[in-house]
């Protein structure tokens, strides 16, 4: 499933820059807290805003990369952890996302805040790659969504060359398939994907599936 993000690639938006940390991680790197992350934000774009009962949990994340883009969110979104909210945090990692609090008013569709000290992260948008021969024979990039907050200022279409990039990284020379929401198949087109056959429903929304050639 591939969806929420703008609609319009080619019309020029304006608005703030959004500074990001990309990670890319296999499952077994994730930790709790980034899992619980990805898990709450796909909940709320394809459950909960796209109004869809589908079983998102699909058995496929454990043979897939995932790609993060932690946003730096403004201080009022923060707060420092409480004693207890310290105790069940996860341990500190490398990095600036080494425990994960819940933020007291929270953008829509952002739940969750790493809390690193003087700079905050929040996740602005998600997406995953599945291996080649997993679910199809190209590696294919789903479940793609940038959470309410960064809409409307094109940062969907930096999420998906960055998970372009890093997925030719992977599987150079390989073609690169999705199965896009027929709404936003003219934004895939401006990314170089072709249509690769007839609209289909897929859990009650029109998808196509399309091929970024190598």
């Amino acid at each position: 499933m591939v969806g929420a993000m703008d609609s319009a690639p080619n019309v020029a938006t304006s608005g703030p820059a959004v500074k990001v940390r990309w990670q890319w991680s296999r499952f077994p790197e994730l930790t709790v807290a980034e899992l619980y992350a990805a898990l709450a934000a796909r909940q709320q774009v394809f459950t909960v805003e796209q109004r869809c009962a589908f079983q998102d949990a699909d058995g496929h994340d454990v043979h897939a990369w995932h790609l993060f883009a932690w946003a730096v969110a403004p201080p009022a979104v923060v707060r420092a952890p409480t004693p207890s909210e310290a105790a069940r945090s996860c341990a500190p990692s490398s990095g600036p996302a080494a425990r994960i609090v819940w933020a007291p008013t929270p953008p829509e569709g952002a739940q969750l805040a790493p809390w690193g000290g003087p700079a905050a992260l929040v996740l602005a948008g998600y997406l995953r790659v599945l291996d080649a021969g997993r679910k199809f024979a190209e590696p294919s990039i789903g479940r793609v969504l940038t959470v309410a907050p960064y809409r409307g200022i094109g940062f969907g279409r930096t999420l998906m060359a960055e998970g372009i990039a890093r997925t030719r990284l992977v599987w150079p020379q390989r073609t690169v398939r999705i199965a896009a929401q027929q709404r936003l198949e003219r934004f895939y087109a401006n990314l170089g994907f072709r249509t690769a056959g007839a609209p289909y429903q897929e859990d009650d929304i029109e998808h196509v599936d399309m091929l970024l050639p190598a």
